[in-house]
């Protein structure tokens, strides 16, 4: 109990514990009394503590969102939409909601009295190595981690949030057999990343259902020449699968300046639902980041609450939906 809890209580003739819930804007303290807290604090300058808070409480007051060294995420729509709703999730609980960047957790030592203020508990971008969760979880910090798709996280077991790649990319291939394809040319947007490679797998997969393994073939984005595409789009019923939108946005482009028409000259679909592919009528897998927001709080929670779950059974699958466009 702080002395401002314990004076201002005395003013107000309210026990110290109802002043700490005021100060939380908890929805247990009526409006007026928490004006009326939030009035005399104003008055005597106080601020709370959040260290102490934090260490006084199983539920977290700081929560951190660690981001990779390069902030690409921020202009992602999906991204900056999962970290708006995140942020706002925290503010509605009375928890402060801060943003790190992974570099500084590398060059830093978490031990440092000037670090003190670090969250106790992180929330962790899944293109951040996973030694900065190891990391943090060895200096005592609750983290999850928002889409691991990092190369390290190839054998990851502690609590995440994860999209459903596989299954994603094998009903992008049963959509296309199912629209008259009957070849298939796996395009891979970036080897670095857990959920394209997941992508392509399920697709191929899927596609050997019903064809043999020679009627699909994969390359990378940057290995693909206009006289390939070309190529393959000259025989009957191709159909082309891009790891993502912004790969399959490119072929999109590609195709249309070679003079060839989607679906009538090949078939086209990404992954994401990127705006720009809904846009141009690209076939695409949406998920909602709304939800995987939503499940990464509600996990968070799980773990920092009095019934903490063992981090090896923590995990959340964001399920996914076929977009159908104008390209299949």
């Amino acid at each position: 109990m702080s002395l401002f809890e314990k004076q201002s209580g005395e003013i107000l003739q309210l026990d110290p514990s109802s002043i700490s819930l005021a100060l939380r804007d908890s929805a247990k303290i009526s409006v007026a009394t928490r004006q009326r807290v939030k009035e005399i604090a104003t008055k005597y300058n106080y601020l709370p503590n959040l260290a102490a808070r934090q260490l006084r409480s199983s539920s977290p007051q700081l929560v951190g969102l660690v981001l990779p060294d390069v902030m690409d995420d921020l202009t992602n729509p999906m991204a900056a939409r999962t970290i708006k709703l995140l942020a706002e999730r925290c503010t509605t609980r009375g928890i402060v909601f801060q943003i790190l960047s992974a570099n500084n957790l590398i060059n830093t030592s978490v031990n440092e009295p000037r670090y003190g203020l670090l969250p106790e508990t992180m929330f962790i971008w899944g293109d951040v190595p996973r030694s900065v969760v190891e990391r943090q979880v060895e200096s005592g910090r609750t983290v999850l981690v928002i889409d691991p798709n990092h190369l390290s996280y190839s054998t990851f077991s502690g609590p995440a949030v994860v999209v459903d790649n596989f299954n994603g990319g094998a009903l992008v291939a049963r959509h296309l057999v199912e629209q008259g394809a009957q070849r298939l040319l796996l395009i891979q947007v970036r080897a670095d990343h857990l959920g394209h490679q997941a992508r392509l797998e399920g697709a191929r997969k899927e596609w050997r259902a019903s064809f043999p393994v020679t009627s699909a073939t994969q390359c990378g984005l940057a290995e693909l020449s206009d006289e390939d595409l070309a190529g393959f789009a000259e025989g009957k019923h191709g159909a082309i699968f891009c790891s993502n939108d912004w790969g399959a946005l490119q072929i999109w482009h590609r195709l249309t300046k070679l003079g060839l028409a989607m679906p009538r000259d090949v078939r086209l679909a990404g992954f994401d639902g990127e705006e720009a592919a809904l846009m141009a009528g690209i076939t695409t897998m949406l998920f909602d980041w709304g939800k995987a927001a939503e499940a990464a709080f509600n996990l968070l929670l799980q773990t920092t609450g009095d019934d903490k779950h063992p981090f090896s059974n923590s995990s959340f699958l964001i399920t996914t939906i076929l977009r159908k466009g104008q390209t299949t």
